[in-house]
């Protein structure tokens, strides 16, 4: 396996003050954008379109087309995360909603299935169903607060339809700066990050015995000349205890060291999502967490996010380590829908 032994001094490897110094990563949505918008969702809307129906075509967006056809690149090449905000969600029912943005959607990538349900799209909102970490909890399932992590796909992107009561806070980390930080200050756990870790696949994967990866997944793998990154602490340590190798105290301090980084005030970008917003987050280059929330007691006054999933169409090739998670070669589709898939949380 080839290791990378020098910092990677790209657009990834970003730190909070720089982010703020040049907001170029914010995109404001203008009038004419908006009512692109509500143009394209009226058409599909009077074309009787079911939501998974949408192709790009049916959605047509001149202006606003053009920034999304750049999305692709500042995700997958630059900073590794773009924000629009400004969508006039409070316009919309949940239902229309939903539709409008996998429409937007459909000028960045194909959106891809998300959990054992074949979901293309999932609603980010507390059903009550118990804590991150379970074997069968997923963490937009929950308001528990999520640690840092990366998603099965090449980019995350998430439309904030209402906020909550309090707290749900974006947290984003570099995570191609923690891997140069733990270059120049930790080299001695550089093999580990490498090597990696067999993962627990939650029912979501092509798993071997006791739905465990069939190898060790590297935290961080240089390939074809790109650094990526893959990390869910705690399906890790749910591999570690059923495959029967437990985390030595080298392991713990190298997780703790990764969680510690990311969340290092310098490192980590802290956002409150407003209504309308839409983030869209690499998977290769960027942990993100969420804080804790309270919500409201109204249902109508919950928080609720919409989430996709995307195969971008210029997505770097990934070592065959990852296969697990993603699949093997371009072929990145998603967490593989089945047939039974009653050990799942019911949608909502």
């Amino acid at each position: 396996m080839t290791r990378l032994a020098e910092p990677v001094r790209d657009g990834s490897a970003w730190t909070v003050q720089e982010l703020r110094h040049d907001p170029s990563w914010i995109h404001n949505l203008t009038a004419a954008e908006i009512e692109e918008l509500d143009q394209a969702l009226r058409h599909v809307n009077e074309a009787g379109l079911g939501m998974t129906d949408i192709a790009r075509e049916d959605f047509v967006l001149p202006r606003l087309g053009q920034f999304l056809a750049t999305v692709p690149e500042a995700v997958e090449n630059g900073r590794g995360f773009v924000v629009l905000r400004g969508i006039p969600v409070e316009r919309y029912s949940d239902e229309d909603a939903s539709r409008l943005f996998y429409g937007l959607g459909t000028h960045i990538g194909p959106a891809i299935s998300q959990n054992a349900h074949g979901d293309l799209l999932t609603k980010v909102t507390d059903r009550k169903v118990g804590s991150w970490g379970e074997p069968t909890v997923r963490g937009y399932q929950t308001r528990t607060g999520l640690g840092f992590h990366t998603d099965n796909a090449d980019a995350v992107a998430l439309l904030v339809v209402r906020r909550a009561k309090e707290g749900g806070t974006s947290l984003l980390s570099s995570a191609t700066a923690i891997y140069n930080e733990i270059l120049t200050h930790h080299p001695e756990h550089l093999d580990r990050l490498h090597r990696g870790y067999v993962y627990h696949l939650r029912g979501e994967g092509p798993a071997a015995l006791n739905n465990l990866s069939h190898q060790p997944i590297p935290i961080f793998s240089y390939y074809a000349g790109r650094l990526s990154c893959r990390y869910v602490r705690a399906s890790i340590e749910l591999g570690a205890e059923l495959s029967g190798q437990p985390l030595t105290a080298e392991d713990v301090a190298l997780l703790d060291l990764i969680d510690e980084l990311a969340s290092r005030e310098d490192l980590c970008l802290q956002e409150d999502f407003e209504s309308g917003d839409v983030q869209i987050v690499s998977n290769h280059s960027i942990l993100h967490a969420r804080t804790a929330f309270e919500d409201f007691e109204e249902v109508s006054r919950k928080r609720l996010l919409l989430r996709l999933w995307f195969n971008l169409p210029n997505g770097r090739p990934l070592a065959p380590d990852f296969a697990d998670r993603f699949g093997p070669g371009s072929a990145r589709l998603g967490i593989p829908a089945v047939a039974d898939a009653t050990n799942f949380v019911p949608r909502g």
